[in-house]
């Protein structure tokens, strides 16, 4: 890329890594981390004529939200149905939808690239108020009551996702949740 002197270097990072993210601050620390390294990048890379995008999405409608991914765990057992109705009142975004915006804006070279734009204000509220996390802090980690957490007999209305890529030899991935 720097040879070539253009170039577009893209890396996921999470809102996991502009904000607090308690109950997941491995995952919290490392996204913290790919902001970082992205934005010292992009200052190095600029002579070069390289550009350097964080992109920190927001929540995505993908297996994570079940199980944080092939690796990743989280830190208490939650039933999925409880686990899929706790991420509903954050808007968790198709996929496709999230591309497509995502490709729609790299053009405009983004050092933070946050999708979707709702997350931007919660981004910007935290900042300017660090007081308020609790506040997104409790949107994203409500704490499921007792009874929530006992088994129910009803299956959960079951919630397409979007297959989650694998690497050899791991588990397949998780394409359809239900409490079946």
């Amino acid at each position: 890329v720097v040879e070539r002197r253009r170039g577009h270097i893209v890396a996921t990072s999470s809102m996991s890594g502009l904000m607090p993210s308690p109950l997941t601050v491995g995952y919290g620390t490392a996204k913290h981390g790919v902001v970082g390294l992205c934005r010292s990048l992009r200052a190095e890379a600029h002579n070069y004529g390289v550009r350097v995008t964080a992109l920190c999405p927001g929540v995505i409608r993908t297996p994570i939200m079940l199980n944080a991914g092939v690796y990743g765990r989280f830190t208490r057992q939650v039933p999925t149905d409880v686990t899929l109705a706790q991420f509903e009142p954050l808007r968790p975004m198709d996929p496709d939808v999230f591309a497509a915006r995502v490709l729609r804006r790299l053009p405009g070279n983004p050092g933070i690239l946050v999708v979707p734009d709702w997350w931007k204000l919660v981004w910007w509220l935290n900042r300017l108020s660090p007081a308020t996390a609790p506040l997104w802090d409790s949107l994203s980690t409500s704490r499921p009551n007792s009874s929530a957490l006992q088994p129910t007999t009803a299956a959960a209305p079951t919630k397409r996702l979007s297959p989650e890529p694998t690497c050899p030899g791991s588990s397949p991935p998780v394409l359809a949740a239900s409490n079946a």
